[in-house]
């Protein structure tokens, strides 16, 4: 569609967030879904694992560059491999706030990265209290007051109810979408349980619940 209205070719790049290093697909082959055709497309793709980001170098290279999306990828590294520890949680995402403010992004970036970032790691309640008096006081040591006027999740303004129902319904939502890549490459037939449970970072006796009930 993108090539017949734009006349260009729109490149593709998988990007990889689970913490299988070996799994490393390169292609797609798409055959017909009612499987009564021999007719199939492969489809080739370049890669990208974040786990390769994990070494000494590329962790530095992560820290000095100067695109947010550095930001983004160490977010999600360390959310995957320090799941379960609430307090180096903590301690990692308050360092990431910290950058916000020392690469002196607009208010608007800070406000966006710190909520982006929020949701790739969470925390339990008191620990994101904690945050959110650590945060002003780095506030104060830069003298840029933006997360705590904006953010603060509602707390002082009686509305954190409202936030935690936004964020459960972007969480289903998020989850139906994901059932339903789930249960899409469960009808092509291209993985089995356990690869597909790697893509998606779930157990493989979920991905066997989808694919029971997909077949009544």
């Amino acid at each position: 569609l993108l090539r017949m209205q734009y006349g260009v070719n729109p490149e593709s790049l998988a990007v990889f967030t689970d913490l299988n290093k070996s799994y490393r697909p390169t292609s797609l082959t798409i055959g017909d879904l009612n499987k009564k055709s021999h007719t199939s497309n492969q489809f080739n793709y370049p890669t990208a694992k974040l786990t390769d980001f994990e070494t000494e170098q590329e962790w530095s290279s992560l820290k000095e560059s100067n695109n947010v999306f550095a930001l983004l990828v160490m977010a999600q590294i360390q959310a995957k491999r320090l799941k379960g520890h609430d307090q180096e949680l903590f301690e990692f995402r308050l360092g990431l706030t910290r950058l916000l403010y020392q690469r002196g992004y607009s208010r608007e970036q800070v406000v966006e990265l710190f909520h982006f970032i929020g949701w790739m790691i969470r925390l339990p309640k008191l620990l994101e209290y904690q945050l959110i008096e650590a945060v002003k006081v780095v506030e104060e040591e830069y003298k840029m007051p933006y997360i705590n006027t904006v953010e603060q999740y509602g707390i002082e303004q009686g509305i954190e109810q409202g936030i935690e129902q936004g964020i459960e319904q972007a969480e289903k939502r998020a989850a139906e979408k994901q059932r339903h890549s789930i249960h899409q490459l469960i009808v092509q037939g291209i993985l089995n349980d356990t690869q597909i449970a790697e893509v998606f970072d779930v157990s493989a006796a979920y991905v066997a619940e989808l694919r029971l009930g997909s077949q009544h």
